[in-house]
Protein backbone atom coordinates (compact mmCIF):
# COMPACT_ATOMS: atom_id res chain seq x y z
CA UNK A 1 0.00 0.00 0.00
CA UNK A 2 1.08 3.61 -0.27
CA UNK A 3 0.58 6.52 1.97
CA UNK A 4 -1.67 9.61 -0.48
CA UNK A 5 -2.06 12.56 0.61
CA UNK A 6 -4.77 14.25 -1.25
CA UNK A 7 -5.31 18.08 -1.31
CA UNK A 8 -8.41 19.76 -2.62
CA UNK A 9 -7.38 23.70 -4.60
CA UNK A 10 -10.86 25.22 -5.68
CA UNK A 11 -10.68 26.54 -9.07
CA UNK A 12 -10.17 30.15 -7.64
CA UNK A 13 -6.54 28.63 -6.28
CA UNK A 14 -8.30 28.26 -2.37
CA UNK A 15 -7.91 25.25 -0.78
CA UNK A 16 -10.56 23.06 0.72
CA UNK A 17 -8.80 22.04 3.84
CA UNK A 18 -12.15 19.64 4.87
CA UNK A 19 -11.98 17.82 1.50
CA UNK A 20 -8.03 17.48 1.95
CA UNK A 21 -7.44 13.48 2.63
CA UNK A 22 -5.12 10.23 3.08
CA UNK A 23 -5.42 7.53 1.02
CA UNK A 24 -3.68 4.01 1.42
CA UNK A 25 -4.12 2.97 -2.53
CA UNK A 26 -2.10 -0.34 -3.88
CA UNK A 27 -0.07 0.05 -6.56
CA UNK A 28 -2.22 -0.07 -9.65
CA UNK A 29 -4.50 2.34 -8.03
CA UNK A 30 -1.30 4.92 -7.51
CA UNK A 31 -0.58 4.37 -11.11
CA UNK A 32 -3.86 4.77 -12.66
CA UNK A 33 -4.19 7.73 -10.59
CA UNK A 34 -0.81 9.36 -11.57
CA UNK A 35 -1.92 8.41 -15.77
CA UNK A 36 -5.30 9.97 -15.27
CA UNK A 37 -6.23 13.75 -17.53
CA UNK A 38 -9.38 13.98 -15.38
CA UNK A 39 -10.49 12.63 -11.59
CA UNK A 40 -13.49 12.73 -9.69
CA UNK A 41 -12.71 13.96 -6.56
CA UNK A 42 -14.60 12.97 -3.49
CA UNK A 43 -15.65 16.31 -1.64
CA UNK A 44 -17.28 16.56 2.39
CA UNK A 45 -20.28 18.83 1.85
CA UNK A 46 -21.07 18.82 5.72
CA UNK A 47 -23.41 17.16 8.15
CA UNK A 48 -21.60 13.55 6.37
CA UNK A 49 -22.90 14.22 3.05
CA UNK A 50 -20.60 13.83 0.22
CA UNK A 51 -20.52 14.86 -3.36
CA UNK A 52 -17.79 14.93 -6.38
CA UNK A 53 -15.80 17.42 -8.45
CA UNK A 54 -14.25 16.92 -11.72
CA UNK A 55 -10.19 17.87 -11.13
CA UNK A 56 -6.72 17.73 -12.79
CA UNK A 57 -3.23 17.00 -10.83
CA UNK A 58 -1.85 20.28 -10.61
CA UNK A 59 1.19 19.27 -8.51
CA UNK A 60 2.87 15.80 -7.06
CA UNK A 61 5.20 15.07 -5.12
CA UNK A 62 6.92 11.70 -3.48
CA UNK A 63 8.97 11.93 -0.62
CA UNK A 64 11.23 9.17 0.94
CA UNK A 65 12.48 10.99 3.66
CA UNK A 66 9.46 10.93 5.89
CA UNK A 67 8.43 8.32 8.71
CA UNK A 68 6.76 6.26 6.04
CA UNK A 69 7.25 6.90 1.71
CA UNK A 70 4.08 9.00 0.81
CA UNK A 71 2.83 11.22 -2.59
CA UNK A 72 1.18 14.75 -2.12
CA UNK A 73 -0.97 15.38 -4.91
CA UNK A 74 -2.89 18.64 -5.26
CA UNK A 75 -5.92 18.49 -6.93
CA UNK A 76 -7.62 21.20 -8.72
CA UNK A 77 -11.41 21.52 -9.59
CA UNK A 78 -12.11 22.07 -13.26
CA UNK A 79 -14.49 24.92 -13.76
Amino acid sequence: MVTVHAILQEANGSFDEHSSNTYELNEAQVTALLNSEIVTYPRNTGNGSKSSEKTRIVEKNFTLFEFEPAWQIVFKVIE
